[in-house]
C-alpha cells in the first residue's frame, strides 16, 4: 500500500516539475528581455555629461494660494503660527488649509523646517531629457533608495524635499518619488499631477498622468517598472483626497473610493502663485 502512494507521489511530482519548470524558465527569459530593452540609464551622478544644475537653491518655491474656489477671489498665505518653533518640533507633518470647512489649499514643512504650499515642491526640474513617462520613473526607480522621513532626518514624522532636493538626495518617501517624477514629467509636456491620499488606509501620495483621454496612475515608489502603465480605474485600493501640479491644487469633495481623477466632484480650489511673481 505504501509503495503504490508513493508511486502516486513520484507521478504528481513528475507532473508538476514538467508543467512549472519550463513556465519559471519563459517567465525569467522574458524578465530578462524586458530588461535588455530598458533604456541604459545615465550615470549616476546628478546631471549628463556635459550639463550642469540650475542655478537656483534646490529648496521649495515660498509663494501664495489665489483662492478659486470661493466666492470673492482672494489670497491665502502659509499661516505665521506654523513656523513658530513649537509647530517645528518632531511630529509635526503636512495638512489641509482650510476655508469655510473645505479644505483649499496644501501644505508641507521642508528641509529647512519652514511651511511651503505644496505646489513649491514642484521645481520645474528636469534631470536630464527623456522621451518618455517609461523612461523617467525608470529611472527614478534605480537612482532613488525608498527611505522613511524618521530615518533620513533624525525622528521628524514628515519632511517633504523640493523634487530637485530629492533627486540629489537620492532617497525619500512616496511624497518624495511622487513629487519628482510628476515635475519631470510635467516639464517634458505631460499633463502629471501628484495625488495624495491613502493606499490600502495608509497615508499614501502617487501621481496620475492624464493622456489621450485617459488617467494612467504611476506608482513612483515601485523599484520594478514595465514599459507600460495601469488605467487609474483598475486600482481601486488608492484613495485620492487631493491631487496638484507646479500650478494648481485639485481637492475631491466626493467620495475617496473613486477611481475617477476628473468629475465633478474634483474641485480646482487654488492657483498658487510663486514669491518671484508678486
Amino acid at each position: 500500500m505504501i509503495a503504490k502512494y508513493l508511486r502516486t507521489f513520484f507521478i504528481l511530482l513528475r507532473v508538476l516539475i514538467l508543467l512549472y519548470v519550463p513556465l519559471f524558465f519563459i517567465t525569467a527569459l522574458k524578465e530578462r528581455h524586458d530588461e535588455a530593452a530598458l533604456p541604459v540609464p545615465p550615470p549616476t551622478t546628478v546631471t549628463s555629461p556635459g550639463q550642469s544644475l540650475p542655478r537656483h537653491r534646490p529648496g521649495p518655491r515660498a509663494g501664495e494660494m489665489q483662492l478659486l474656489s470661493v466666492p470673492v477671489k482672494r489670497s491665502a498665505r502659509i499661516p505665521a503660527w506654523l513656523d513658530r518653533p513649537a509647530n517645528k518640533s518632531r511630529g509635526q507633518g503636512s495638512g489641509s488649509q482650510r476655508f469655510h470647512e473645505k479644505p483649499v489649499a496644501y501644505f508641507a514643512y521642508g528641509r529647512d523646517l519652514k511651511a511651503y504650499y505644496a505646489n513649491g515642491f514642484f521645481k520645474h526640474f528636469i534631470p536630464f531629457s527623456v522621451d518618455s513617462k517609461w523612461s523617467a520613473m525608470h529611472h527614478i526607480a534605480r537612482h532613488m533608495r525608498y527611505e522613511r522621513d524618521e530615518q533620513q532626518f533624525k525622528g521628524y514624522a514628515e519632511i517633504w524635499l523640493s523634487s530637485e532636493e530629492a533627486y540629489l538626495s537620492g532617497r525619500g518617501d512616496c511624497e518624495d518619488h511622487a513629487i519628482l517624477l510628476a515635475d519631470w514629467l510635467e516639464g517634458i509636456g505631460y499633463d502629471a499631477r501628484v495625488v495624495f491620499g491613502t493606499y490600502k488606509n495608509e497615508g499614501h501620495a502617487w501621481v496620475v498622468v492624464f493622456e489621450a483621454g485617459n488617467t494612467y496612475l504611476l506608482e513612483a515608489t515601485a523599484k520594478r517598472v514595465k514599459s507600460s502603465f495601469p488605467l487609474a480605474s483598475a486600482l481601486p485600493n488608492y484613495h485620492p483626497k487631493g491631487m496638484f501640479n507646479d500650478r494648481y491644487i485639485w481637492y475631491n469633495y466626493g467620495s475617496p473610493l473613486t477611481t475617477a481623477y476628473t468629475g465633478g466632484q474634483w474641485i480646482r480650489t487654488a492657483r498658487f502663485r510663486p514669491a518671484e511673481e508678486h
